[in-house]
């Protein structure tokens, strides 16, 4: 919720990569707060480590900046998920990937939504000498992701609960996830 680990990557990568022959961009989906929340959040963290001079992970919004995709998907609206509220697109993003990926609802589910959104988006940069560039309109073209979990999943049954008593679901639904070993 506080972007902490993500703050904590970026300073790393960075550490590392003094001399920029790594590719990796370490980007952010809010699940708590905005983009201005977590901006904040990261900011106060890295002064607090003294780190202030890295800069932060890229805050991914909640569509992207390209009129193709509002132009296809008109009634996603320009905002993140409220924390905790059951939606939707959180349930449909969950019941797609379960086979996949099992995610929690309250960080997992809404960050693939907002994920998947942006997964392919065409970038508008070239690369110049062979030299990939990061494109924030576009942050996954021509990149391999590696997600991060964050955990949650001892709570799957108690948030499609919640889901429940919002009419998404049936009580049926909800028995069929078993705790992770």
């Amino acid at each position: 919720g506080t972007c902490s680990t993500a703050v904590l990557l970026h300073n790393a990568i960075t550490g590392m990569n003094s001399k920029k022959e790594l590719d990796i961009q370490v980007v952010v989906i809010p699940c708590v707060g905005d983009e201005f929340y977590a901006n904040r959040q990261m900011t106060a963290l890295n002064a607090e480590l003294g780190s202030s001079n890295n800069g932060i992970p890229t805050v991914l919004p909640p569509i992207p900046d390209d009129p193709a995709f509002t132009k296809k998907n008109p009634n996603i609206k320009n905002q993140y998920f409220s924390f905790g509220e059951p939606h939707p697109a959180i349930l449909d993003t969950y019941n797609s990937m379960k086979d996949e990926l099992v995610l929690d609802l309250l960080y997992g589910a809404p960050s693939w939504t907002i994920l998947l959104r942006h997964l392919n988006v065409q970038g508008k940069s070239q690369n110049k000498g062979g030299e990939s560039s990061f494109d924030p309109i576009a942050p996954f073209d021509g990149r391999s992701i590696m997600y991060i979990h964050s955990g949650g999943l001892e709570g799957i049954n108690t948030q499609l609960l919640r889901y429940k008593y919002k009419g998404l679901i049936e009580l049926d639904d909800i028995n069929y996830q078993e705790r992770p070993e």
